[in-house]
């Protein structure tokens, strides 16, 4: 089932795309947490990235700077990717 674009099955394999690093640093002795953050190409957000701010202890304030820092960015790469495959000219350098 899909919630504003999200495929659960699509959160599923980047959570476990994950696991391992997570088992990692579990089997070291830290406390871990693996969850998917998904911010679409078009920069739609998944309501389900606030469970991970909430764990992660980030300010409400700063959460929502955040999520428009990255949706301002996917959003400015996807058009510039997009761009560069239509016109045929990079749309950014090698950093």
């Amino acid at each position: 089932m899909a919630l504003f674009g999200v495929d659960e099955a699509a959160r599923k394999r980047k959570k476990e795309k994950y696991k391992e690093i997570e088992l990692h640093f579990k089997n070291r002795g830290f406390k871990t947490f693996n969850e998917a953050f998904i911010i679409g190409s078009l920069g739609s957000y998944d309501p389900a990235n606030e469970v991970c701010l909430r764990r992660l202890k980030i300010s409400h304030k700063y959460a929502v700077l955040m999520k428009r820092l990255m949706v301002s960015d996917v959003i400015r790469w996807s058009r510039d990717i997009y761009v560069e495959r239509v016109s045929g000219i990079r749309q950014y350098g090698h950093t």
